[in-house]
């Protein structure tokens, strides 16, 4: 502790983290069952924000939000304060070390047989989406995905997956416009971010339902994107190909997965 006076450090430490616990746990708390009918009056992709909410205002506005005196003090006697801090400390750990592991393990699995294909069709979706000195990434097929994806965290390292299978060439625009929304909005970083959270309350059921619901509304913003101001024909036809291609995600990636609330 780079404090002068070590328990006035840990005092200060301490109370920073169960401050940051007991805010996310009572935001988690009011949100969740407030969102079935926020998704009825709101985009997705505001839904998947107000998800995010407390990392940005965090982030944003600590300095602001500093109470005249505390709501309640909580008082833990001897060393079980410390003792807490150490098993939340190795709990997200183990939490980080085995969602990298999982990200980099999936990486590896999937592009370890894939092959390389070459697409006007997407450089020209991508340079559309997102820009013309954009970095294009590459697209390849590979047969352990059932759905099209991108894996990667940045930009440098992100690859665009399909899977084995026909597509027509509307059907191939409507994939690729997917993942390239994904990739100009980097929600590669927001999924990074989502598991963050998980990991920092790795105790508490709400999170991790929290970082699922956030990940399908980022998902189904992206959906609302791809069929934003196209006639009704054309959103059930890409309605029936997220049906005929849905997928779970592994890791840092987004991919495509059937939700009723697109296709409703």
């Amino acid at each position: 502790l780079i404090f002068r006076r070590e328990e006035f450090g840990r005092s200060l430490l301490l109370g920073l983290f169960y401050s940051v616990f007991f805010s996310i746990m009572l935001y988690y708390l009011l949100l969740t069952p407030l969102m079935p009918w926020l998704r009825r009056h709101i985009s997705a992709w505001a839904c998947a924000a107000l998800w995010l909410l407390p990392n940005l205002l965090y982030i944003t506005m600590t300095k602001y939000m500093y109470l005249s005196e505390p709501l309640f003090i909580l008082e833990l006697k001897g060393g079980l304060a410390m003792t807490l801090f150490y098993v939340w400390f190795a709990g997200f750990v183990l939490v980080m070390a085995w969602k990298i592991c999982e990200h980099l393990s999936f990486r590896r699995r999937v592009l370890r047989n894939a092959e390389e294909v070459k697409s006007e069709l997407w450089e020209e979706v991508f340079r559309h989406i997102c820009g013309v000195k954009s970095k294009l990434p590459p697209l390849m097929r590979s047969q352990d995905v059932t759905t099209p994806l991108t894996v990667g965290l940045s930009r440098g390292k992100m690859v665009v997956l399909l899977p084995v299978r026909s597509y027509t060439d509307e059907e191939l625009r409507l994939v690729l416009t997917h993942e390239a929304i994904h990739i100009a909005r980097s929600d590669s970083y927001s999924k990074f971010a989502l598991v963050s959270i998980a990991a920092l309350c790795w105790f508490n059921p709400l999170v991790w339902l929290a970082m699922r619901k956030s990940a399908e509304d980022i998902e189904l913003s992206c959906d609302e994107s791809v069929t934003f101001g196209v006639s009704a024909d054309e959103r059930r036809r890409y309605a029936d190909l997220i049906l005929g291609s849905a997928g779970d995600e592994r890791g840092f990636t987004s991919c495509q997965f059937f939700n009723s609330s697109f296709v409703i």
